[in-house]
C-alpha cells in the first residue's frame, strides 16, 4: 500500500451582503455554497433576502396545500381538530 497526499482546492460562494445564493430554478437559498468539483459559479446567482423570503413563503404555501388536499376535500391537521379556548 501506498500512501499519497493530495492538494484539494475547494470554491466556495459567498453572498454580498443582503444577499442570498441561489440555482437557475431558485430550488434553495443560502448565504455560501461550496461547489463540486464538476460545478461552477455561473450555475448560481444573487437575489435579496427579501425575494428569498418571500419565494420560500410561497413554496411553503404550496407544499401545505398539496399536503393537505385530496380528491375527497381537505384534509383536517392536527391543529385544526384543536379545541379554542
Amino acid at each position: 500500500m501506498e500512501t499519497k497526499e493530495t492538494k484539494v482546492t475547494l470554491t466556495k460562494l459567498v453572498a454580498d451582503e443582503g444577499m442570498m445564493i441561489t440555482n437557475a430554478d431558485e430550488g434553495f437559498f443560502v448565504e455560501e455554497v461550496y461547489l463540486a468539483r464538476t460545478d461552477s459559479a455561473d450555475n448560481y446567482h444573487e437575489v435579496t433576502k427579501e425575494y428569498a423570503e418571500q419565494k420560500e413563503k410561497e413554496a411553503a404555501e404550496k407544499a401545505k396545500a398539496e399536503y393537505t388536499d385530496t380528491e375527497d376535500g381537505p384534509v383536517e391537521s392536527d391543529t385544526d381538530q384543536q379545541e379554542v379556548e
